[in-house]
């Protein structure tokens, strides 16, 4: 008996709607992000779309959004007629997604997971396979229930869906189990384990998805996370880095002409407690590609011009730190 996941043979140009990779770790297993986009542009979050929640006619498709594929086979001797099995993860029922005063759809609970008998795509039953519809809730099932109805039906191609990301990485967990007849117990058993991300996808002014670039250069940077990751480095090294080392450069050369006692490398730069000295691992450089990154043209580190009155000095421009006080937040 065998359980696993497949890659997501996606051609769509929303291919990254819903995705699989390869996890680099075993402890992320196989990473997914959550369903929570409006693919279809129809106002309905994807997570309530394309399975009739209510009997209106928005909510009967969801064009283009996309499962990750995961394969249960139930090789030769059992017998399908004799057989049961048991589905254990942290299902979410979907009919059970409610409204609220503002139009806004709410997850019944914490659970975060689905598992469908059809792609996203496709039109759907959300009511449980058992009763007639295409939801795999967790629970015991005959083979015939779970899809096993004969010999050569031994490999069946379900879907995943996440409606919640993970709290830790590796925590969700999909357990699939085997009772051969009625004379054993649940004794042939499998799992996947995985990682449900939450894909932000903002818009103007924040940017767009993870590198909150505004605006996207194509359309597959929107939808293609991993083209987005791209292109938003690419940004990061030219413009953004490109031009704080011409920034920095310029400033030391003006602090040789006025203090030349005063070499950058001897002070220390901190944002959100986090320091930033040249000669480091996080240099003033590293600190003024983040602020180039956030659009700003006024740089965070500068030299002061000395004056008749003042030397000059090694500055934080205070009216422009915010932004990497935010990001340095991030940092653990």
């Amino acid at each position: 008996m065998e359980l696993h996941c497949q890659p997501n043979r996606m051609k769509s140009p929303y291919r990254f709607a819903i995705h699989y990779v390869c996890s680099r770790t075993l402890r992320a297993g196989r990473i997914i992000v959550c369903n929570d986009n409006d693919t279809d542009h129809d106002g309905i979050p994807d997570y309530a779309d394309g399975y009739g929640l209510f009997d209106l006619p928005e909510y009967q498709a969801s064009t283009n959004t996309l499962f990750v594929p995961i394969v249960f086979e139930l090789p030769a001797p059992i017998d399908h007629e004799r057989a049961k099995v048991r589905l254990t993860y942290d299902a979410s029922d979907p009919m059970r997604v409610t409204t609220n005063s503002a139009g806004g759809h709410l997850l019944p609970d914490s659970k975060k997971l689905r598992l469908w008998t059809k792609e996203g795509g496709e039109a759907r039953d959300g009511r449980s396979a058992v009763e007639g519809g295409d939801f795999l809730a967790a629970g015991e099932y005959s083979a015939a229930e779970f899809g096993f109805t004969n010999e050569s039906s031994c490999v069946l191609t379900y879907y995943i869906e996440a409606v919640r990301p993970s709290e830790e990485v590796g925590d969700l967990r999909i357990l699939f189990e085997v009772q051969p007849d009625e004379r054993a117990g649940f004794m042939a058993a499998d799992a996947v384990r995985l990682t449900a991300l939450q894909m932000q996808y903002f818009g103007n002014p924040n940017g767009w998805s993870i590198f909150q670039l505004d605006p996207p250069p194509s359309d597959e940077t929107l939808w293609n996370w991993r083209q987005n990751i791209a292109d938003g480095r690419a940004h990061l090294a030219d413009p953004c880095r490109t031009e704080a080392v011409d920034w920095i450069a310029e400033q030391e050369r003006q602090q040789q002409l006025e203090e030349p006692t005063k070499p950058l490398e001897n002070y220390i730069f901190t944002f959100n407690g986090v320091n930033f000295q040249k000669g480091t691992a996080r240099t003033p450089i590293d600190a003024c590609t983040i602020q180039r990154y956030n659009g700003a043209t006024k740089r965070v580190i500068y030299w002061k011009n000395k004056t008749l009155t003042q030397p000059g000095s090694w500055e934080i421009n205070a009216a422009r730190r915010a932004y990497v006080d935010d990001v340095c937040g991030e940092i653990q």
